[in-house]
């Protein structure tokens, strides 16, 4: 029996909610539940913030049919009472890919029947009496169920930013490669074209370290194992690369920690266009101190707060603020607070190794990561 034309549109109910705000509209079926009773309990939400619409049935047919006119917020039924089998229907739920809650109501509840449940993947056993916990296990089925589906959302708009993401790597003009343990995992077209290479698999899970002349390897491979290590995720430098027919060009690279298909490796960037390189690195720098500036530094802490966050990677963070220095600028002259910051620059450089990055946020404001 569809209780459905029985209950008050959403549209009708009363405006004043109390401290919970709108009503939440709830999808229910109900397994071989007379109307008194799922009437009761629709009564019973209603009066307790929810808007319920609900649906009786008694077969599996008739319930194979229902999930198939709309999405569900939960399903209540009985202990087996007849042909119906609630544990039989739960692995139609899982086999069919239904995330819908499930809450089995006893007329008398034995001590062994929530162990039974939980083990056939329903998700409380209740007297029938009992509307109090009835409403407190909906109220949290259904909030539960609300985060399922929007972290299955997120999950499809990520996995759709990530194909968009490698679409635009895929045709790039600029030359991109992912590298891990110094072999490369993925290249773009420009990538292998730079290189001369005219079918891209060539170079898959070849070592990087062979597309540099020999001279430049252990260096190479020196830089690439500070960039594993370092919570100092950008460098850029040049060397002299080598294409396949063994002839030689300047190659100016940039080289940061990534996540590729959930795991770390390093992306290297080559332009060919020197001024661009050069204009790419200094945009990270402070032009009075030649400290990093705010904006690198924030992307380094952002990434050294998620590596921390996998554990065994935990680092320091300095926040040095320099006072008066408004009366220092004011009694002897820009020139002079200009000076002060690249004296205390001078001092950061020299007290601290080059794998912490020093940087200059503000005009009084140093920190050391």
């Amino acid at each position: 029996m569809d209780t459905t034309a029985k209950l008050i549109p959403a549209s009708k109910l009363p405006n004043h909610l109390g401290t919970h705000g709108t009503r939440q509209n709830i999808y229910i079926i109900f397994i071989e539940f007379d109307s008194e009773q799922t009437s009761t309990i629709i009564s019973y939400l209603r009066n307790n913030h929810f808007a319920p619409r609900g649906k009786n049935i008694e077969t599996m047919q008739e319930l194979h049919e229902a999930l198939t006119e709309r999405s569900w917020d939960l399903i209540i039924c009985k202990s087996q009472q007849s042909s119906f089998d609630p544990f039989l229907m739960t692995k139609e739920l899982v086999s069919h890919e239904k995330d819908i809650p499930v809450i089995q109501l006893y007329e008398e509840l034995t001590i062994d029947d929530p162990a039974l449940a939980l083990k056939n993947n329903i998700q409380a056993v209740l007297a029938i009496n009992d509307k109090q916990l009835l409403l407190l296990h909906i109220t949290r089925e259904y909030a539960q169920l609300e985060l399922r589906r929007k972290a299955r959302y997120l999950e499809q708009q990520l996995e759709e930013s990530h194909n968009r993401c490698k679409l635009l790597m895929d045709h790039s003009s600029l030359a991109i490669a992912f590298i891990q343990e110094q072999k490369i995992i993925y290249l773009n077209n420009a990538f292998s074209q730079l290189f001369d290479y005219q079918v891209s698999t060539l170079l898959l899970n070849k070592s990087v370290l062979t597309l540099v002349a020999s001279q430049e390897r252990n260096g190479l491979s020196q830089i690439l194992s500070d960039c594993d290590n370092a919570s100092q995720t950008k460098q850029t430098f040049q060397l002299l690369a080598q294409r396949c027919d063994k002839s030689n060009f300047t190659a100016h690279i940039e080289l940061q920690q990534i996540e590729f298909n959930q795991t770390q490796c390093i992306e290297m960037l080559i332009d060919a266009d020197q001024h661009q390189l050069q204009k790419n690195k200094f945009k990270d720098i402070d032009a009075i101190t030649g400290l990093y500036n705010l904006n690198y530094f924030t992307n380094t802490l952002e990434n050294s707060i998620r590596l921390s966050q996998r554990g065994g990677n935990d680092c320091h963070l300095i926040y040095i603020d320099i006072l008066n220095l408004a009366d220092i600028r004011s009694l002897l002259g820009a020139e002079a607070s200009r000076t002060l910051a690249r004296d205390i620059a001078d001092v950061l450089i020299d007290e601290y190794p080059k794998a912490h990055v020093k940087a200059r946020l503000s005009d009084s404001i140093f920190s050391i990561l």
